[in-house]
């Protein structure tokens, strides 16, 4: 049985891209109900990365609306005043020059929850500097020495968008803390999410420490790493915890080790951990992939496949989470990380139609004469 914690919300979803799109797709899965409105050529996120985009805005409706116009300025206004939150993702200072700034709308609207979603914010000498997750993990610190680097020392930058996800859980989880503060004050209000801010946290909350990396230099870990295995493949492995490298030892047969005083505490195999780590690789080398996952598993060593992501789906662990399905037009979409009861099983896109824009026009109030004027 689905659980539609957010039955009754209607969120005016203005944002592009990633981070106020998961934002919303996310208020979508736990039961709102989510109006995107995009512009006449819509959602860049389309063209660029049609799975992202599919993946994001399943079960959200759509109207397409010019903003730079008068008309379509006003008709945002209305479709604002159905509502209960509105998520942007412009500049700072645009949706003002729209007329569609918090302060315009909360005049008419106190109960409207408002999310701005920024690159560096609403405040600061940066605010109005465009970024995409590279620049703010950079300037939060999270390419010096949290990365791997390349062997000119050069940070190599990973494929997961990982502050544009953080942005737009952040924003989601404020939401729904601002709804939940409107039922006892009865005042909606205004959030100030931005990149930049997560992006200095998730740095430093576990690298920001006085035995941090610096100088661009990697902070390696002892007996935590990925390594090949005989036939080719990867696996990682993670025995930081002094009961786990213990178990490691007996593994593999390092009596020398398992009895060396001066390794039996973390801090210590820090110290030697380009030693550790050379001969892991070393023995790792010497047996396929899944019969060291065998022996892992059965030792209580933590590690795990490193699956190229055509292998992820066929994970067993990964269909008994049921983190994928199939769209309404036979689609593979990959599902939230929500609990399996609470996840929408509307996976159809938004509909690229005159009547259906019609349709939901008329369902938020706009009269016949704007809709037709709005169509053309």
């Amino acid at each position: 049985m689905t659980t539609n914690a957010l039955t009754g919300t209607t969120v005016l979803d203005l944002s592009l891209q990633l981070p106020g799109p998961y934002a919303t797709m996310l208020l979508r899965q736990l039961g709102a109900r989510v109006i995107k409105l995009e512009p006449p050529d819509g959602d860049p996120a389309c063209e660029i990365d049609p799975w992202m985009y599919r993946v994001l805005n399943v079960g959200k409706e759509r109207i397409k609306l010019n903003l730079r116009t008068a008309l379509g300025q006003r008709a945002a206004r209305q479709i604002a005043g159905a509502c209960d939150v509105l998520v942007e993702g412009f500049r700072p200072g645009v949706t003002t020059r729209l007329g569609l700034g918090y302060q315009d709308l909360h005049k008419d609207h106190m109960r409207l929850i408002y999310c701005s979603i920024s690159g560096y914010g609403q405040s600061g000498p940066h605010r109005n500097r465009g970024g995409h997750d590279l620049n703010f993990l950079g300037l939060g610190g999270g390419l010096s020495g949290n990365y791997a680097v390349d062997c000119a020392q050069n940070p190599i930058v990973g494929s997961i968008p990982m502050i544009d996800l953080a942005t737009g859980g952040m924003a989601a989880m404020c939401i729904l803390a601002a709804l939940r503060r409107l039922e006892h004050t009865g005042v909606g209000e205004y959030l100030d999410i931005a990149m930049l801010d997560q992006a200095v946290f998730w740095s430093w909350i576990k690298s920001g420490g006085s035995d941090r990396a610096t100088n661009g230099q990697l902070r390696q870990e002892a007996a935590y790493g990925v390594f090949q295995s005989a036939d080719g493949k990867h696996l990682s492995v993670a025995a930081i915890e002094d009961k786990f490298w213990r178990a490691l030892c007996q593994l593999l047969g390092w009596e020398d080790w398992l009895s060396d005083g001066s390794l039996q505490q973390y801090s210590a195999r820090k110290a030697r951990n380009q030693e550790i780590n050379a001969r892991l690789q070393d023995a790792i080398g010497k047996k396929p992939r899944d019969v060291w996952m065998a022996l892992m598993d059965n030792a209580g060593v933590p590690a795990a496949c490193v699956h190229n992501l055509d292998d992820v789906p066929g994970d067993r662990q990964v269909r008994e989470r049921q983190l994928f399905a199939t769209d309404d037009e036979g689609n593979f979409v990959v599902l939230p990380p929500l609990p399996a009861g609470w996840r929408q099983t509307n996976l159809r896109l938004p509909v690229d139609e005159r009547d259906a824009e019609a349709a939901l026009l008329r369902d938020l109030g706009l009269d016949a004469a704007v809709i037709n004027e709005l169509l053309g």
